[in-house]
């Protein structure tokens, strides 16, 4: 018997796919825009081969809705994209020839509050070389951690161009950046950028203040911003390694103040949930919210389709752990308001075959307000 949530959780009803490419937005508080595949899940290999995704808006307590999007389908991989913010929806990212002499290109955009999209042109021409590439564009860092390079944020307007060339984590009003500085994402960094301290920006002023952590300490890729409580937060993943809980005492992360710029250091215990994830390439992902931190144990090492294994939801309170929801989760997101958390959700990796009676769906359980 698979045990209870102690949060309230809503079940979409959608059949999700176990993809990096079908990402989860909150467009407010109560509604989402995701990427769903019906709602039934194929029970041949045939009709696997034929899986196609559709955009779905999901306003919770009602039942999720198949969203009329303009030219907009995702069949096995796509060029396209789609996010939602502060009540807008974005989809449909093409590129258009802004001059053909220059080589320059420029993106369109389908855009606004749901029913209501325009097509949009977005301003900024891109030259198109190895630099600027189309996949700079589609990769962009799910938790809002860019390279600089021109690139363009989806839902929200381009970046001051002194952040060009640079990685770096905007906060939600745009009044702090977390740099990371040059070259921060590339996969071989030397012991100069090792040692490189990141810094904080206030963009009022433009002063930059020295963070007491390095890229040999944290990555780009391992950084959030908790909008919630105004606060950056970023975890222990030196770089070419994977997070191995199973051998230190602890596994470290931090909190960045953006007022005060205090840093605070945390420590989560070892347990079941600690090990190397990996078999899968992953590394287990650390949330905060309104209602404290948790982090995602992400794959199961198990076949089972019950509680046992250790892939799980957990919550990190008071330096004890404990387990929130058993499964495999990914693609997960926090509301603008800290309070709820969605996610792609099977009770097993398996859960996606042909074989099983259960189905993978999005979820999303109410951390403020507990049973």
């Amino acid at each position: 018997m698979r045990a209870e949530v102690p949060y309230e959780m809503y079940v979409s009803g959608v059949f999700v796919a176990n993809s990096a490419k079908t990402p989860i937005y909150w467009l407010d508080n109560e509604s989402l825009l995701f990427a769903g595949h019906g709602k039934k899940k194929p029970k041949t290999h045939q009709e696997y081969r034929r899986i196609e995704a559709h955009l779905y808006l999901w306003r919770l307590g009602k039942e999720a809705e198949r969203y009329p999007a303009k030219r907009w389908t995702l069949k096995g991989h796509t060029q396209k994209g789609y996010c939602a913010e502060r009540g807008n929806i974005y989809y449909d990212f093409r590129w258009e020839k802004d001059d053909e002499e220059a080589k320059l290109s420029i993106w369109t955009r389908y855009s606004g509050p749901p029913g209501a999209e325009q097509l949009e042109r977005l301003t900024r021409p891109i030259r198109q070389s190895a630099r600027y590439s189309r996949k700079t564009f589609s990769q962009l860092a799910r938790n809002d951690v860019f390279s600089g390079h021109g690139a363009t944020r989806r839902c929200e307007p381009e970046p001051d161009v002194r952040m060009t060339g640079r990685t770096w984590l905007r906060d939600n009003d745009g009044s702090h950046y977390l740099d990371f500085g040059k070259n921060a994402d590339s996969r071989n960094k030397n012991d100069e950028v090792l040692a490189r301290q990141l810094q904080l920006i206030e963009v009022k002023t433009w002063r930059r203040f020295d963070v007491p952590l390095t890229l040999a300490e944290t990555r780009p890729k391992c950084a959030m911003h908790d909008r919630a409580n105004n606060r950056f937060v970023l975890w222990s993943c030196p770089a070419g390694e994977y997070s191995n809980w199973s051998t230190v005492d602890c596994y470290v992360f931090w909190t960045l103040d953006e007022v005060t710029r205090e840093l605070s250091r945390y420590c989560i215990p070892p347990g079941p949930w600690s090990g190397d994830p990996r078999n899968l390439g992953l590394s287990n992902d650390l949330l905060a919210t309104s209602a404290g931190f948790f982090f995602n144990r992400p794959y199961s090492d198990t076949r089972q389709i019950d509680d046992a294994g250790v892939a799980a939801l957990y919550q990190f309170s008071g330096g004890q752990v404990r387990r929130i929801l058993p499964g495999h989760l990914s693609q997960l997101a926090v509301s603008p308001d800290g309070c709820k958390l969605a996610f792609h959700h099977q009770w097993s990796l398996y859960d996606s075959s042909i074989d099983t009676d259960t189905t993978p769906m999005m979820k999303v359980i109410d951390l403020c307000k507990p049973k």
